[in-house]
């Protein structure tokens, strides 16, 4: 749908956020605009954002033929202002979120938790860890596919919150 002034009016803003906001909420970010065709925008950002996107994270969207050029380690308090884009849910993807104080988001997302592994904690050899974030993205775009497939265009507050939690990992 295109909005006012030629913007595009998206059906759901969806911020996913992680701790240092460098792979799984990059990845879930990626995932979900190209998966999401239009229906969704989805963003990502972190805590304590790491500053870059991890190497592993980008060598696998770059693989699988995504692109990477607006992808950039970003925090939450980006969001957290008049100016920011309306949220319609945050989805916090690791399990420190749930003794952290979140922003006060201006438009009152719904917010569900989503855990994934910390691809980013892993030791070993590079082989190992390339593994690693190949597993993490396929989990992760098994769940993106099963967001999309989801009848929530019109979904908003506790309807919107219920639908999220019912698929989560």
């Amino acid at each position: 749908m295109v909005g006012v002034r030629g913007l595009v009016d998206y059906a759901l803003n969806i911020l996913f956020v992680s701790t240092r906001n460098s792979s799984r909420s990059i990845m879930a970010e990626a995932l979900l605009n190209k998966l999401g065709r239009k229906a969704f925008q989805a963003f990502s950002a972190g805590r304590k954002p790491h500053g870059n996107v991890n190497a592993f994270t980008l060598e696998i969207l770059k693989q699988t033929g995504y692109d990477t050029s607006n992808l950039r380690s970003k925090s939450w308090d980006d969001f957290a202002t008049i100016q920011a884009p309306r949220l319609d849910a945050v989805i916090v993807i690791d399990g420190d979120g749930n003794k952290e104080r979140y922003p006060i988001w201006f438009s009152d997302p719904v917010i569900v938790r989503w855990n994934f592994a910390d691809v980013d904690s892993i030791q070993g050899t590079d082989q190992e860890r390339q593994y690693a974030y190949r597993r993490l993205f396929g989990e992760m775009e098994q769940q993106i596919l099963k967001l999309t497939g989801l009848d929530i265009s019109k979904a908003r507050g506790a309807d919107l919150e219920n639908r999220l939690k019912r698929i989560a990992p």
